[in-house]
């Protein structure tokens, strides 16, 4: 199983499906909520393609399908059936290429969740694509073939309610103007000029591994929005000395800082039955904290070696300033190239 996550890089979910489009030789069955996409099909002969979907007055009005991308997908032979809309509440993104690979995911077709969208979804060759070809075939037996009668009183309805259509966008536009004022993952280093540092080791050292080869305890870190040590360790008191706003760096040996956060309380020590971490056998000590930054191992720096050693360092002093302006000065470098 391949899991599919996009990033803001190399746009995986377009990538494999234009490699399982392209190696497919028999059939392609596609079901998706939203249909907008057709580039990806345009090219694929002798293969036979059906795409089961939904259409609404709203999908219509608000351009979550186009009709001129399904008119065109028609023409093309492609087979085009639909499922009530006042019935269905259809909102799969499943495709299956020749009965034995599959891609199931958020992503509809359409070129915004190929293009832009933030989606996530898993491809696989798994025996169990043979659950999904039966799930496909019995609601394609349901479902209404497109005929150019119906395609056509479609594109009339759309035609008829354009205005309405273009007051939609003006309603959508009045919501962009509310300028809600979402999280942005930027940096303002002078806002940080009064807060302490700190440094926490993700443990490698002595972490299980993942099956993906990543750190439990590192990822257990990150997932759960908490710097974490277990007793015993060196300089406690350092930990004890973090409050709301101060800056903590979480350090892999041999890598550097991966992430930066905010911590939002002081530090907190658990019995190893409340431990988000499960197998341990010592009390835990955490600290929630907000993330500022995503993980990023690509940034190597030299750590003192003071600062190696402990679990949990306080990097507060005047000794640790350029190592402190070096580690933000990176991770507000690399967050506006992000955004």
């Amino acid at each position: 199983m391949e899991i599919l996550i996009e990033d803001g890089n190399v746009r995986k979910h377009k990538q494999k499906l234009q490699s399982l489009i392209s190696s497919c030789q028999n059939s392609i069955d596609i079901a998706t909520a939203y249909l907008t996409e057709t580039a990806l099909l345009e090219q694929k002969e002798n293969v036979k393609v059906r795409i089961l979907t939904s259409i609404s007055a709203n999908d219509i009005l608000s351009g979550s399908v186009c009709l001129d991308a399904i008119a065109l997908l028609f023409k093309q032979g492609i087979e085009i059936r639909l499922l009530d809309p006042d019935n269905n509440h259809f909102h799969p993104k499943v495709y299956i290429f020749d009965h034995n690979k599959f891609v199931i995911t958020s992503a509809n077709f359409t070129r915004n969740a190929l293009e832009n969208n933030l989606e996530v979804g898993v491809s696989s060759d798994s025996p169990q694509v043979s659950e999904l070809v039966k799930w496909y075939a019995n609601l394609w037996f349901k479902a209404t073939p497109l005929t150019s009668d119906i395609l056509e009183n479609l594109i009339g309805f759309q035609n008829k309610h354009q205005q309405t259509a273009l007051e939609i966008k003006k309603i959508q536009n009045d919501y962009h103007q509310l300028k809600i004022n979402y999280r942005q993952a930027k940096f303002e280093h002078h806002n940080y000029k009064k807060s302490n540092f700190f440094i926490c080791n993700s443990n490698r050292k002595y972490s299980e591994r993942n099956k993906d080869g990543s750190y439990l305890d590192e990822e257990l870190m990150l997932a759960s929005e908490h710097v974490i040590a277990w007793e015993s360790y060196r300089y406690v008191d350092h930990m004890k000395r973090v409050a709301p706003g101060d800056i903590i760096f979480l350090y892999a040996k041999k890598t550097g800082v991966i992430a930066i956060g905010e911590a939002l309380e002081r530090a907190n020590k658990v019995i190893p039955e409340q431990a988000l971490k499960k197998s341990t056998s010592t009390n835990e000590w955490r600290i929630p904290v907000r993330w500022l930054s995503p993980k990023d191992d690509r940034f190597v720096i030299e750590i003192p070696d003071q600062a190696v050693q402990p679990t949990f360092l306080d990097i507060s002093a005047d000794k640790y300033g350029t190592l402190r302006d070096k580690v933000m000065a990176h991770f507000e470098h690399n967050l506006q190239k992000l955004a």
